[in-house]
This record gives structure tokens, sequence and C-alpha cells, in this order.
């Protein structure tokens, strides 16, 4: 038994940078070295391997830190598009910094309302990858993601 496994599209990462005009969607990060942006990258909200497709609307740009926290489940986003932390996640440098300081707030969306997250790959990641629970966040039901 053989099977295929489903092809990446190359220009994934350049779709989805571009739709959020090259700058992390959570902390705005977008230093470049000449033309070239550094360590930011196009993040798949539902994995790929898992099914997820190669569309803006499955895709965060987001810097290399917020990405591996992302894709360890440290934080997800709600429907809303709002930033939430796990209860789970702590640390000393950094952590407020690059975590708590964006706990509850909106992300940066995408120019087009046509590449703003789908709610199926919102709730994928939050019930597949996010080591919830969330922490408090006044105005966010746990539930709603």
């Amino acid at each position: 038994l053989k099977t295929e496994k489903a092809k990446r599209d190359p220009e994934f990462r350049d779709k989805v940078l571009r739709a959020y005009e090259y700058q992390c969607a959570v902390c705005g990060f977008d230093v470049r070295l000449g033309m070239s942006h550094l360590a930011l990258e196009a993040a798949h909200i539902k994995w790929h391997q898992a099914g997820g497709p190669d569309i803006e609307a499955n895709g965060l740009a987001l810097c290399a830190l917020h990405h591996k926290l992302f894709d360890r489940g440290a934080f997800t986003i709600t429907e809303s598009i709002k930033m939430v932390v796990s209860e789970r996640a702590h640390g000393r440098v950094g952590f407020n910094e690059w975590l708590m300081n964006f706990h509850g707030r909106s992300l940066h969306k995408p120019q087009r309302l046509k590449y703003y997250p789908e709610t199926t790959f919102i709730r994928w990641h939050a019930h597949e990858v996010f080591q919830g629970p969330s922490r408090y966040v006044q105005g966010i039901r746990s539930d709603s993601f």
C-alpha cells in the first residue's frame, strides 16, 4: 500500500508574508538584511502533515520565535484573532516580553479579509496543538476557541 504525501506549495511562504505585509502577526518583527526578510516565517495554523492546506487563510506570518512557540502550543489564537497563552507556559527572561505582553491582544491582521485565519483551522490548532488551558483574559471565554 502506497500513500502519496500532499505536495507543498512553494509559494505558500511568499503568499502569507505578503498577506501580512512582511511582519510578524504577533510582535510586528520585520528585520531585513538588504532586501531579504530575516527570521520571518509562514506558519501553518492547521499543520500541513495533518491535512492543512497551503493557503493564506491557514497561515500566519510569524517571527522565528513566535513560530516555534505557536507550533509547540505555548499560545494559540481565538476566533476573534486574539493571542492567548497557555497556563503551562512559564519562564523568566523573555517570558513577559515575548509572550505575556501579547496575551489577550489582537494579532496584526492580514491586509485582505479573505486572508483572515479560517475558524476551522483556528479550532484545530486550539484542540490539537495548544497546551491549554489558557490563562485568564477578560472578555474571552476559554470555550470560544
